[in-house]
Order: C-alpha cells, then structure tokens, then sequence
C-alpha cells in the first residue's frame, strides 16, 4: 500500500511539474519585431531611430538588444539610432535572447547637400598661399568637395584646399560637390607695396626692351615719376578691337555696369563678358592702347600721365616722348554747328546736362580721305593728330564729376566725330557704329549728311552674372544678332 501510495505521488508530482514547465513556455513566448517601415529610404546624412513592438518593450531594453550589419552603409548606437553614411542598402539584424527580426534599409544620396566655403582672409599678396575652409552637409561628403575658379583663373593655382598668388587682380572661387554648388568667394591678389624707387637711373632702351607692363599702383606710381609707361606698348589698330562675344539682350548690347577697385580705389580691374578680370590699370599711370584709355577715363574721369591738356606740346620737349598724347578740351557735339555729327546722349550741346571732353588716341584714323590719311601719330619728333578721338561725359552742367558708373559714357571716334561706338566697359566691348557715315552721309559735309541716332543699350552688372547657352549668329552683317541667356550666380 505505502508502494502505491508513493507511485502515486510520483504520477502527480510529475503531472505538476510537466504542467509548470509548459505555463512557463507559454510565458515566455512573446512576439518580437521591428516597428518601423521595411525597405525604408533615408539620405545620407539623416537618421532612423528602430523601434520594436510594445510587448517586447514591456519585458526587455534597448541594453538587452545586439545589432549585426550586412552592409557599412550605416552606423548604428546601442540605443537602436541609425545613421545613413553612404548609399546602399544594409539589412540589420537585431538580436535578443533567442528572440530576432532584421530589417532592410535603404541609403539614398541627399536631396541637398550644403557647402560654406569661407577663408581667413578675403586678400593675398603674390608669392604668397591661403588655406580655403570648406564646410560640408552631410560631412560624409567633405572629401568629395572640388574647387572651380569662377573667374581670374590666372591670378592663382589651387592645390587641395591651397591657394597660391600668381599675379595680382580679382578671383572669385566656389566649391562643388556633385550638382551642389556653395557660395562665391572672392579673393584680391596684390603685390606687396614697393617702398622704394626701382627706376632710379633706369637705362630707358634696356626698359623698353624688356618691358612688362606695371604690376600694382606703386610700381606705377614710380614709372611715372621717370616718364615711364604702365600699359600696352604694342602697335595700335585704327579700329576697336571687338571682343569674339558681344553680348545682346533683347536686340540690345549689354554694358558692364559693375566698377571694381581696389580698397584704395587707386587700381581698376577691366572684365571681359564673363565678369573674368582680364587687366587693371593703375590711377596716375600712362596708357595709349584704345582699351586702357578707355577704361582709364571711364574710371577715373581724367586723362592718363603721358597726355597733356595741350594740343601743341612737342615729343621732344616731353619727358614721354614717343608716348606722348595731346589734347584734353572740351567737346560741345552741337549738332546745328555740325550737322554730320550724331547727337550724344545728353551733352551739353544739344541741350543736355552732360558736358563732354575729348583727347587724342595714338592713332590718326583708317583713311576716310579729307586729310586724315593713315600715318604714325608720334614718331618722337612730331605729332600728327589726325581723326582718331576719345569722347566721354566728364562733368554735369555744375562742373562736379560724374560719379555714377551708369551715367558715364564712352565713346571712340576713328574719323573726326562722323561716327562713334560706344565703350561698354569689358575687354573688347564696343558697342555698334552709328552716325554719319553709317548713315550713308558724306565725311564731315554739312549739306550731304545722314547721322543715325545713338543705339540705345542694356545695363547690366557682368560680374554678377553668368552669360550662358550662347547663340552666335557669325553673319553678323546679315542680322547682327548674338542672344545670351543670363542667370544670376547661385
């Protein structure tokens, strides 16, 4: 009986038993997976926090969680954060007890990536480096950042993030990662100030024969102390040298509104029509091309160092000599004196508020017949003056300068005032001819005359703008047409 009595206790302790081990089965058995989206994408650079289903929050923690990675597309915390680093996909396994799910992941290049390009200093001297900082977001992307000069390519070399002086003038720099383009930074390339004269008993043969035009305002400023030019010495054309691209907008020449100086103010940097720095002239140096005169008068509304208000003054007797120019007086346009001439926009002789100075180029004029046959301007002994003129508004009627760079003009005439084209303030910026003879009048006649009007322009700041999809007719005789399309730099 006490045998029976024991089996039976047996049977039932272990019917208890087996029953308790299956109540705990039954407990421990929870559901365990990922909350978030499958097959989710994110950009580079954002994050993804994974969540897992409440029940399993109620019993275990983030700490109790292990991750494993298929991919490093990705990093991921303990906390379950994930961070997209490059584009791929990862899938992630997550892990607890013997409780899993995974997950799959998506990393897509960003819709945005932000670039601030920055540097210690907005100045360096030629010879000299400078380091370019550049910021980027996501940071993934900072090993990927390309520099591009925007313009003044010539002014500087970059290695890395090094940028190293050539020669003086404007550079503006941007960086690229992709289509991503961050701000325009614009650096001045000067050359460290002369602080003694270097021309003292200069040979003046040997000069000119190794001559390189001047390379800041000091340099200048001392050349004409020794009756020394700054510019261009090369022989000159009797016509403008027309850039390759005029730019047009809405059937109008453009002109370059921008004025760039230095801080100084003593130094004038020329554009082409790309807004690219392409020379500067320097205040109180000596000019005689057509291009440099231009843009000198139009900077600083007053005749270069070699060129004297007289008309009579002998090379001989001028420390200039071969590069000596003549005549800066007043030019009245009164066109019921002088039929021919085409009116100028709002000069004092036609009733305007403009008054209007003219001077010689160092050239005589294309032979338009009337005595201004083609001939050397200044062979050193004597000047012949001939047709060629530079005409700009220097005054208003009060006598004070005209300051606005938007109401200044700049006009070139190669045949003594018959015909004029206006300066548009790039490098070979002329605008188109008009007046007498382009009218089909007869040279300075004032019974078989014809001048057509002066041709209206569009004002425009060359360097604040990008000139793009170029459309060049190359018949311009034909239709004389060129279109830009114009976009603001980003």
């Amino acid at each position: 009986m006490k045998k029976i009595k024991q089996l039976i206790f047996s049977l039932l302790l272990t019917f208890l038993l087996i029953g308790c081990v299956n109540n705990s089965t039954q407990t421990n058995e929870i559901q365990f997976y990922f909350t978030n989206e499958d097959n989710i994408a994110i950009e580079v650079g954002n994050s993804l926090q994974l969540n897992f289903n409440e029940e399993f929050n109620d019993k275990y923690s983030m700490e109790d969680v292990s991750f494993t990675l298929n991919n490093d597309c990705v990093n991921i915390n303990k906390d379950g954060l994930v961070t997209a680093i490059k584009p791929g996909n990862v899938t992630i396994t997550a892990g607890c007890d013997s409780l899993y799910d995974d997950i799959t992941i998506i990393v897509i290049e960003p819709s945005i990536i932000d670039i601030e390009l920055s540097s210690d200093s907005d100045e360096i001297f030629v010879g000299d480096t400078l380091i370019l900082k550049c910021e980027v977001n996501p940071e993934r992307y900072q090993e990927d950042v390309e520099y591009v000069i925007t313009s003044g390519r010539e002014n500087i070399i970059i290695n890395n993030n090094v940028i190293e002086a050539l020669q003086p003038g404007i550079t503006t720099i941007t960086a690229k990662v992709s289509k991503f383009i961050s701000n325009e930074l614009t650096i001045t390339i000067k050359t460290k100030e002369i602080l003694t004269d270097p021309y003292i008993d200069v040979d003046i043969n040997e000069f000119y024969n190794n001559y390189v035009p001047a390379i800041s305002y000091m340099d200048a400023y001392y050349r004409t102390l020794h009756g020394l030019m700054s510019g261009s010495i090369e022989p000159q054309d009797d016509e403008p040298t027309i850039a390759v691209e005029q730019p047009m907008q809405n059937g109008k020449y453009l002109k370059n509104t921008s004025s760039l100086y230095s801080d100084d103010g003593n130094t004038y940097y020329i554009l082409d029509c790309y807004g690219n720095v392409t020379n500067q002239i320097y205040k109180g140096g000596a000019y005689i091309s057509l291009e440099e005169v231009a843009a000198y008068v139009l900077a600083f509304n007053d005749i270069p160092a070699n060129y004297t208000i007289s008309k009579k003054t002998k090379p001989t007797s001028s420390v200039w000599g071969e590069y000596l120019r003549v005549n800066h007086s007043k030019f009245s346009g009164d066109t019921s004196r002088y039929p021919y001439e085409p009116e100028l926009p709002n000069i004092s002789g036609c009733g305007g508020y403009y008054q209007y100075y003219e001077l010689d180029l160092g050239t005589t004029g294309t032979d338009t017949g009337g005595g201004y046959e083609v001939a050397v301007y200044n062979d050193g002994k004597t000047i012949t003056r001939g047709a060629a003129r530079i005409v700009y508004s220097r005054f208003d009627l009060n006598g004070n300068d005209i300051i606005d760079i938007n109401e200044k003009y700049v006009f070139y005439t190669y045949n003594h005032y018959n015909d004029f084209q206006e300066y548009l303030n790039y490098e070979g910026g002329w605008g188109e001819m008009f007046g007498n003879i382009t009218g089909g009048g007869t040279l300075s006649s004032k019974t078989n005359y014809n001048p057509t009007p002066y041709i209206e322009v569009s004002l425009t700041d060359f360097s604040k703008t990008n000139l793009i999809n170029l459309i060049i007719d190359i018949n311009q005789t034909m239709n004389n047409l060129i279109v830009f399309d114009i976009y603001k730099y980003n």
